[in-house]
């Protein structure tokens, strides 16, 4: 029988027919965080994500905050006084997120030391980073220390790391960089905490049809973990934040009847990470680097081993499922063995990989697409006083800056800007709740035993990919909500040799 929204044991049941001022699509940290703030703000908001929040491009990235140092090397390359400006503003604008990232999100951000190799055949002098770097302080890097060093000579040669890199080495630069301590944890506190805001948040609910109403929406809603049941309800404004998925999203408001939206706004981009282990003296140390073509060489401390990526693969056509293909984990041995040759890192020291995408903007002169965050909202899409947004190229450091900037696109095209706390700053979020039950059991618990151990847990992403607390935690998944302890776990094995390429 195909059931009804008129069953409310079902997750879309009890939002059946309701009518919200802000439909938000995604439940990624970008998507999260713009239902946290509208919520704060005090407006009627609808959070739905097709699977657990934080599930998608958010758990994929290399998870550091990244300071403004890509800024001031664009600084160098732009054409133009106005270019430079822009992107000196650009690094101020991200040194202070970075501090208030720190101070707003206890937990959740770790600071780790970083190293930069600096080669005699570097574009880059040493020197420069010098300057560099006090250019970030007097920026607004007072906030978390930068803790800022070069390392030339004598105490370059002392340094515990010199004999892992090339012999052509002249220096070492050293500097505090912040790391997410697994992203999707941050979704899951934002998700909360827009609910607690009075925000309805649903997981496992994806949008299936949207149509075009009198002031505003209506979004068609299907639940992903109960075949046939559908709900509907209206909303004034849509927030899509799907990343990759977006264009998808669009072209059903777009045969609904929006106009003044681009047919193309995101360019899926390809990149792959993988779980290595690093000679001793790297525990606990980071390592960035950039070649002579600008691509990015991360080895971000994790843990007991190492993050080491991302590969960057333009994608053509409908992106396949995103997983790390022998290809792709070749390169990052291969990246690793280039950047640190002393660690004579091979394929044996890897011990598990992962594949994403990043929702980059679409551009037609590059297949990689345009890594520049961009909201579209133009005026002409609020027909009736019904807006719709959508954003490429949202990062993880940039999150609060986006949410922010959508509640005032929201609040711009409303005509409604007088909310009681729309002019308080949101608090810091509270530490996370320690009861892994409460991770696991109520309205918003997860749907496998993957959803809680990588997203809610962080233990899947341990060296040994949570198997060693899989049949724990599996059992306290199947007491909270009834099901088969030796299903989950099962169900966990395929997921990790599918996902990640481990072997059993």
């Amino acid at each position: 029988m195909n059931m009804t929204a008129t069953d409310l044991r079902t997750r879309i049941g009890s939002v059946a027919g309701q009518a919200f001022e802000v439909a938000v699509v995604g439940g990624g940290i970008n998507g999260t965080a713009v239902a946290r703030q509208l919520a704060h703000e005090g407006r009627s908001v609808l959070l739905v994500e097709k699977e657990d929040f934080g599930a998608g491009s958010s758990s994929r990235s290399s998870r550091i905050m990244h300071c403004g140092l890509n800024y001031l090397a664009e600084v160098l390359h732009a054409k133009g006084p106005g270019a430079k400006l822009r992107n000196l503003r650009l690094a101020r604008r991200m040194m202070i997120e970075r501090a208030r990232l720190w101070r707003d999100l206890p937990g959740r951000l770790i600071a780790r030391p970083f190293v930069i190799p600096i080669r005699a055949e570097d574009a880059v002098r040493p020197w420069a980073y010098d300057l560099a770097f006090r250019a970030l302080r007097a920026l607004g890097g007072y906030g978390v220390p930068i803790d800022y060093r070069r390392f030339a000579g004598q105490s370059l040669q002392d340094h515990p790391l010199r004999p892992f890199f090339s012999d052509d080495l002249v220096g070492l630069v050293s500097f505090s960089e912040l790391v997410f301590e697994w992203p999707e944890a941050v979704c899951h506190d934002y998700a909360r905490d827009a609910a607690a805001l009075g925000a309805k948040v649903l997981n496992y609910v994806a949008l299936a049809d949207v149509t075009r109403e009198t002031g505003g929406w209506r979004l068609s809603l299907v639940d992903m973990l109960t075949p046939g049941v559908t709900s509907s309800v209206s909303a004034r404004h849509v927030v899509n934040m799907t990343g990759i998925a977006s264009d998808r999203i669009n072209a059903r408001a777009a045969s609904a009847g929006l106009t003044g939206f681009p047919s193309r706004t995101v360019t899926p981009n390809k990149g792959c990470h993988a779980a290595m282990r690093l000679p001793e003296p790297f525990r606990g140390m980071g390592i960035l680097r950039r070649n002579e073509l600008g691509h990015l060489f991360l080895a971000v401390p994790w843990r007991d081993y190492h993050i080491v990526g991302p590969t960057e693969t333009a994608v053509v056509g409908d992106p396949p499922p995103p997983r790390a293909e022998e290809s792709d984990v070749a390169a990052l041995v291969a990246a690793a063995a280039e950047n640190i040759p002393g660690a004579h890192i091979d394929h044996d020291d890897v011990l598990y990989h992962w594949g994403g995408y990043r929702p980059a903007g679409y551009s037609a002169d590059n297949l990689r697409g345009q890594w520049l965050r961009t909201i579209y909202a133009p005026d002409d899409t609020v027909q009736d006083g019904g807006a719709w947004l959508s954003m490429a190229w949202g990062r993880l450091a940039d999150h609060r800056i986006t949410a922010e900037e959508v509640a005032k696109l929201i609040a711009a095209r409303s005509g409604r800007n007088a909310y009681p706390r729309s002019t308080e700053r949101l608090p810091p979020l509270a530490p996370r709740r320690a009861d892994e039950r409460d991770f696991i059991a109520g309205p918003l618990g997860p749907a496998t035993l993957a959803d809680v151990m990588f997203g809610r847990l962080g233990l899947g992403w341990s060296a040994d990919l949570g198997r060693s607390e899989m049949r724990r935690v599996a059992d306290v998944m199947a007491e909270a909500n009834g099901t088969s302890a030796d299903k989950l776990v099962l169900d966990y094995e395929a997921l990790l040799r599918k996902e990640f390429g481990a072997t059993s």
